[in-house]
């Protein structure tokens, strides 16, 4: 459901916030026709006139800043290898500990990840 709000809109799925509890959890399949000459735009006019008609939705456009972390390398340089694509690619969730001293910071959320480049996971040319 968050991919046709986005769609409708025009914007990024990660950009589609409050909404309804079953928003992302809920999946539905709509089919429908428009005339082969019905331009993008009014098809997304279409889909928005959909959502509202049968799912009561409601779009508040609005601007909000949102918490977010950057990785830059520090000024020691990075101390990461490149991927060299051998191994299986990709991160595995790396719990925080069981047991944590009190009064200790809150643990972080940790990720070890290999064979991974720009995001994607990376495979060796065969």
């Amino acid at each position: 459901m968050v991919n046709l709000v986005a769609n409708a809109w025009s914007i990024e799925g990660d950009r589609v916030l409050r909404g309804p509890s079953w928003l992302e959890i809920d999946r539905f399949d709509i089919t429908a026709k428009a005339p082969r000459t019905t331009s993008k735009d009014d098809v997304k006019l279409m889909l928005r006139s959909l959502l509202a008609d049968r799912f009561a939705l409601v779009a508040h456009p609005d601007t909000k800043v949102l918490p977010a972390f950057v990785l830059t390398v520090g000024k020691n340089g990075s101390k990461m290898k490149e991927a060299d694509g051998t191994g299986e690619p990709g991160c595995q969730y790396k719990p925080p500990p069981d047991n944590p001293p009190a009064g200790s910071p809150p643990p972080y959320i940790a990720f070890s990840c290999h064979s991974v480049h720009d995001g994607r996971l990376c495979r060796r040319p065969a």
